[in-house]
């Protein structure tokens, strides 16, 4: 009742449907948002509360859980946004490689080598150490690394989609005048 739904496929079709020379961007806290936040506040109190997980940085346990939500969300937008249909696939696999690679299933040391090498470059990695770290209490120099690095993936991702945006608009406008000229001009007839 209050707009439209804070999913992909409605800020895809949005920005679609933007007139020449508007810029957006569709990421940030407001008030389509504040549902996907307060889901991962939701999810980690449960873990939290309802499991009974003992965490010793409850404070930056929830930062935390905020920071992972905001950034596999960054990624995903952008995935969808700009590769469409085959974004989600690539989300989706992107996903699936993480799970395998990230070493919070088993060691790092135990998977395939495949794995081993991808494991530096995945988010969830990073997700894994910032998690691990909050809730044993052990919070040091891999925990802020962690952090920087989620933060990073988060802003890449974000501005990366911002940017790609509005060249796309750029294009489409100047393809738009274009076509008018064409449409305007006397040689057509």
């Amino acid at each position: 009742p209050w707009g439209a739904p804070a999913d992909t496929t409605s800020m895809k079709a949005m920005a679609d449907n933007l007139p020449p020379g508007v810029t957006w961007a569709g990421f940030g806290i407001g008030r389509m948002q504040m549902p996907m936040a307060a889901q991962a506040v939701l999810l980690g109190s449960i873990i939290k509360y309802a499991l009974g997980l003992e965490i010793a940085h409850t404070g930056l346990y929830f930062v935390s859980v905020c920071l992972v939500s905001m950034t596999f969300l960054a990624i995903v937008q952008f995935c969808i946004i700009h590769m469409g249909d085959a974004g989600k696939f690539v989300a989706l696999t992107l996903l699936i490689l993480q799970l395998t690679s990230c070493g919070g299933t088993f060691p790092i040391e135990t998977v395939p080598k495949f794995f081993q090498v991808l494991y530096p470059f995945m988010p969830m990695t990073y997700s894994v150490v910032v998690f691990k770290d909050t809730i044993t209490g052990a919070i040091s120099g891999d925990f802020w690394h962690s952090f920087l690095i989620l933060v990073i993936y988060l802003v890449v991702f974000f501005a990366a989609t911002i940017l790609l945006t509005m060249m796309k608009k750029k294009k489409a406008e100047k393809e738009d005048v274009t076509v008018k000229a064409e449409l305007n001009s006397d040689h057509l007839f």
